[in-house]
């Protein structure tokens, strides 16, 4: 089975990539095909199927995980995918933005990336889209918790 870490936010705050992230979690977590790990780090916590883990024992998860799978925008994503390649893991980054801030640091981190997935190929640096093999995913994942309308207020629509 493969381990696979992920990096990225997850609610609250509420916004489109941690919505994203939730709902993966959500449906991955009980996935037989790999073990999912979810790493927050502005909470400085890892989601697994059992608890949490404090900053240290996620250093050491690190060293446990087949793959590391980044969904996070800011500079620290060229840390930990070094990181990630010096301990020999596959790195899978999910670019959510249409910037890229700094085209030079951009080209050093994608040194270190194996996969690369667009949630949206329309708005993208065109620059990004000719040099670097892509996945387009959509962004979207529906929740898994499929509330109905009060049947009085279906009832209006």
């Amino acid at each position: 089975m493969k381990r696979v870490l992920l990096i990225g936010t997850i609610p609250p705050p509420i916004g489109g990539v941690s919505m994203h992230i939730q709902r993966f979690m959500d449906k991955y977590h009980t996935n037989s095909e790999f073990e999912l790990d979810v790493l927050d780090l502005k909470k400085r916590k890892l989601y697994t199927r059992k608890r949490t883990m404090s900053l240290f024992q996620i250093i050491r998860k690190l060293n446990y995980v087949d793959m590391v799978h980044l969904h996070i925008s800011n500079d620290l994503k060229i840390l930990i995918a070094f990181l990630s390649k010096l301990l020999g893991k596959k790195v899978i980054y999910t670019h959510h933005n249409i910037r890229v801030k700094n085209k030079t640091l951009f080209k050093v981190f994608m040194s270190f990336v194996d996969e690369l997935i667009l949630v949206n190929d329309n708005d993208i640096h065109i620059s990004i889209k000719e040099q670097y093999d892509y996945y387009l995913v959509p962004a979207f994942l529906p929740s898994l918790d499929q509330t109905k309308l009060p049947e009085s207020l279906a009832n209006h629509l």
